[in-house]
């Protein structure tokens, strides 16, 4: 079930359920389930009929439906999403909102940005993502740069992981099977023990793949040399895995710590075209190794009126690409090599919610440091120098939110 709410006092825009209701008996049912989700649109915890965003809210009962590739999988059904593949699994594929850049779209995992600073435009590549334990997700179209920064100009996609709850003990093993010889498994528990609650997930999905270039050319192919391509291998493999944590110590009833991670790890055997040696085409030393390790800390203490959140956070994508006759020689011949991004992001925001008579005010403030390397495996190409850079980001936000009566 995928829910697209319109701004407060406008009519629902559209609503996609899966199931054989008729149109308008799907409407009714699913717009009396708005005010079950709660929503972070607005920095807050608030029902998503109350916030002033235009929201769509992805149940991770939707999400699981498309496994491994969950998390594009659905954004492609969300109004003013596009979601953009380069190729087959595991390819790399971004996604932006009305019509915006990729990079002017914030990608956050529990309110933590997890864009990654060594790509072009800083943005994230979803194909990296596995869809492991998420609770829902919420994509918030049109300029929110006001509480999130100039990223967030096209909008916020963000991530809720499931959190363990008292009372409650689930565990779950999942093993899948498909074409293309493509097996996942899956495995998740959550629960509570004294002071703790927690929820951990763990995924791996293969697939022996496709070659993407030539397939569906039912001719001989030749190279700009001239030189004709070689037949194409049976299969091109790709693996994706992840796994991801969610734990919170209850100090009081007005005092916890969240501690939170997520790792996620994509290598991908591919195609390339642009080799002059046929064999280098679709040689298995084509392949990349993408690495995200995301961690964040998170203290909330409630005193009277005031909420106060002070988070901890640090993230890095590494990537590593070998490529055939992608470097060169003293003599300005073609070798291989291997290429090596490194991004990297911490910082420390703090948070506070004023619950006023007549409202409430969100304010805060973030210092957030970010860098960049790039390298490759070989010390004499002059095309390709080592190079790094960094930023250092401080921002302030506050937002006051007043409920008139009668709205919704």
């Amino acid at each position: 079930m995928v829910i697209l709410k319109s701004r407060p006092g406008c009519a629902l825009a559209a609503i996609l359920v899966t199931g054989g209701l008729p149109t308008f008996a799907r409407a009714q049912a699913t717009s009396l389930q708005l005010g079950e989700f709660t929503v972070t649109a607005d920095r807050i915890e608030e029902p998503v009929s109350s916030t002033g965003s235009d929201v769509t809210v992805i149940p991770g009962s939707r999400i699981q439906e498309w496994g491994a590739n969950g998390v594009t999988e659905v954004l492609r059904e969300v109004v003013g999403t596009v979601v953009t593949p380069t190729g087959g699994p595991n390819t790399q594929t971004s996604v932006s909102l009305r019509g915006s850049d990729a990079s002017q779209t914030l990608v956050m995992i529990d309110g933590v940005p997890i864009g990654n600073p060594a790509a072009t435009d800083g943005a994230l590549d979803f194909s990296n993502l596995s869809a492991i334990d998420i609770d829902r997700i919420e994509i918030v179209r049109g300029p929110q740069s006001s509480l999130y920064g100039s990223d967030a100009m096209g909008g916020v996609i963000n991530i809720i992981t499931k959190k363990g709850k008292k009372g409650e003990q689930h565990s779950t093993l999942t093993i899948q099977g498909g074409s293309y010889g493509t097996i996942q498994g899956t495995a998740t528990v959550s629960g509570a023990t004294d002071n703790w609650t927690y929820s951990l997930g763990v995924t791996d999905v293969y697939t022996e793949g496709f070659p993407t270039y030539g397939y569906r050319i039912n001719r001989p192919i030749f190279l700009s040399n001239g030189l004709p391509l070689p037949p194409l291998p049976s299969i091109m493999p790709a693996n994706k895995g992840g796994a991801n944590g969610n734990l919170t110590y209850t100090i009081s009833p007005n005092a916890s710590i969240d501690f939170g991670f997520d790792v996620f790890e994509n290598n991908l055997q591919y195609s390339n075209p642009y080799a002059l040696m046929p064999i280098n085409v679709f040689s298995p030393d084509n392949n990349s190794t993408t690495w995200i390790g995301n961690g964040s800390v998170r203290a909330n203490v409630t005193t009277g009126l005031l909420t106060n959140h002070l988070t901890f956070f640090a993230n890095q994508t590494y990537l590593a690409t070998d490529n055939t006759e992608a470097c060169f020689d003293l003599v300005l011949g073609s070798i291989s090599c291997t290429s090596y991004y490194r991004g990297s992001r911490y910082g420390v925001e703090y948070q506070g919610l004023l619950a006023l008579p007549y409202g409430s005010l969100v304010f805060g403030a973030r210092n957030m440091t970010e860098l960049s390397t790039s390298s490759n495996s070989n010390p004499l190409d002059s095309f390709s120098p080592a190079n790094s850079a960094s930023q250092r980001t401080n921002s302030v936000y506050a937002e006051y939110d007043r409920s008139f009566p009668g709205s919704t």
